[in-house]
């Protein structure tokens, strides 16, 4: 699950996050697990265009804290 956030933020209040979520996605973070263990550090294993796929759909009609 990815939050998309709606607008630029900062200093926000803990009671006013939900002004600045547009809503929910899905995310799936790809790692090149052989680079990533070639190179030592993750840049490159997790750089490549393909690598975070997210969406399609943005819902504002989830409840995180009933999930």
């Amino acid at each position: 699950m990815a939050l998309v956030i709606a607008r630029r933020v900062r200093n926000l209040k803990e009671e006013e996050w939900r002004t600045a979520l547009r809503g929910y996605t899905l995310a799936n973070d790809v790692t090149a697990r052989d680079l990533q263990n070639k190179d030592g550090q993750w840049t490159r294993a997790k750089g490549f265009d393909t690598f975070c796929p997210v969406g399609p759909i943005v819902s504002d009609e989830l409840d995180p804290r009933r999930a």
